[in-house]
C-alpha cells in the first residue's frame, strides 16, 4: 500500500467504522454498534469491534490511529466510544477505560459465510482491565 491509500484510510477510517451506509443502517438508527461488512481494508473483508478503549502504554501509542478515531466517534455520537478519550495538547488521548460492548459480541453468529475479519481495530483485545473469560 503506497502513502496516498494509507492516507486515504485514515481519513476514511470513520467509513470503515461507523457509516450508516456501509453498516446498512437507516439514518437514526442505533449507532452504538458500527462495524463494518465491507472494509475498504484490503486485506480484510469486515472489521469487528467488541472492545473499545485503550491505555497509553508506549511512545508508540503517541500516534495511534485508533485514539484519534475513537474521538472523532464519540463526536459523531456513537456510544460506545464516549468518555475513552481526552483532549490533551489539541489531541485525542486514550482515558485508560476500556469496555465490552456486549450487544456486538453476537455479531459473528449471524454471519452465514467465513469473511476475513479484523477483529479490534479500535482497541486491545489483551487489555489488563478486560476479563480474561472474554477473549477465550
Amino acid at each position: 500500500m503506497d502513502r496516498s491509500q494509507y492516507r486515504f484510510l485514515l481519513r476514511d477510517a470513520s467509513l470503515h467504522d461507523s457509516s450508516a451506509l456501509i453498516n446498512n443502517q437507516a439514518p437514526g438508527e442505533d449507532r452504538s454498534i458500527p462495524m463494518a461488512e465491507n472494509s475498504p481494508i484490503e486485506w480484510t473483508d469486515a472489521t469487528w469491534n467488541p472492545v473499545a478503549g485503550c491505555s497509553l502504554a508506549s511512545a508508540g501509542c503517541t500516534n495511534c490511529y485508533a485514539m484519534r478515531m475513537a474521538a472523532r466517534l464519540e463526536a459523531m455520537g456513537v456510544e460506545k466510544y464516549v468518555d475513552l478519550t481526552r483532549k490533551s495538547g489539541g489531541r485525542a488521548k486514550w482515558t485508560g477505560r476500556v469496555r465490552c460492548d456486549e450487544r456486538s459480541l453476537a455479531i459473528p453468529r449471524r454471519w452465514k459465510k467465513p469473511r476475513k475479519v479484523f477483529v479490534n481495530s479500535m482497541s486491545d483485545l489483551f487489555h489488563a482491565e478486560l476479563a480474561s473469560a472474554l477473549v477465550v
